[in-house]
């Protein structure tokens, strides 16, 4: 009887260790899998802000292209005298102040 005794100890501790084991695998795997998709999004989310990043370089380039030709002076001129009416004065129109 003490002999049947062993053997049913030595088969729990057995199958405690087999669980164990199995536990420990499966732990292992959903920590590999939880990995990869943080990896996948973090891929995800850099393409994603590399186009953005791209895009809005784009943007700028074009709004610098556009603010020079808001900015030149034959623009000015222009509107000066279509939409203001105004004129460049003459010589006897400019009076110096001391």
């Amino acid at each position: 009887m003490a002999e049947k005794k062993k053997q049913r100890k030595s088969g729990d501790r057995t199958i405690l260790l087999w669980l164990a084991v199995l536990l420990l695998l499966t732990g292992e795997f959903f920590c590999f899998a939880w990995c990869r998709v943080q990896s996948v999004d973090l891929r995800y989310d850099i393409t994603r802000n590399t186009d953005l990043a791209a895009t809005l370089a784009a943007r700028q380039k074009d709004l610098k292209i556009e603010l020079a030709r808001l900015r030149s002076p034959t623009r000015i001129m222009d509107i000066a005298r279509t939409r203001l009416d105004m004129v460049m004065p003459n010589t006897d129109q400019v009076e110096l102040i001391p």
